[in-house]
């Protein structure tokens, strides 16, 4: 046996166990960013498509009557489009404020057990 292998076993040991806590909060923010992402990618396609439906509605205009009405439906669509960035900023607001309260957590949790194994 290598005489320096208990120093190295316990060496590693002792890094294991303080690398633990980032590892849990690395891992948690990959989850989070990826959920993240796929939401930002779903809330792009939507905006994307409410711009291609405006799009489609401006393409039919034909002649005064029609320009009108769809003048007058830019009134509700931007109303609409307004209460769903509101909403969208509000979801996203929540969830940084649920991932802040997470990591909080988990960095008292490492603090705590810390604290204990000294």
């Amino acid at each position: 046996m290598n005489p320096t292998e208990p120093l190295m076993d316990a060496w590693k040991k002792t890094a294991s166990q303080s690398l633990e806590p980032a590892r849990k909060i690395n891992l948690f923010l990959v989850d989070q960013i990826a959920e993240m992402t796929d939401q930002q990618l779903k809330t792009m396609e939507s905006y994307g498509l409410l711009a291609l439906a405006q799009l489609k509605k401006a393409a039919e205009v034909r002649d005064q009557e029609s320009a009108h009405t769809f003048t007058l439906s830019q009134a509700d669509f931007y109303s609409n489009l307004t209460k769903k960035a509101l909403m969208d900023a509000r979801e996203v607001s929540q969830r940084n404020q649920e991932i802040a309260n997470e990591v909080t957590k988990l960095l008292q949790d490492a603090k705590t057990e810390w604290t204990a194994k000294k």
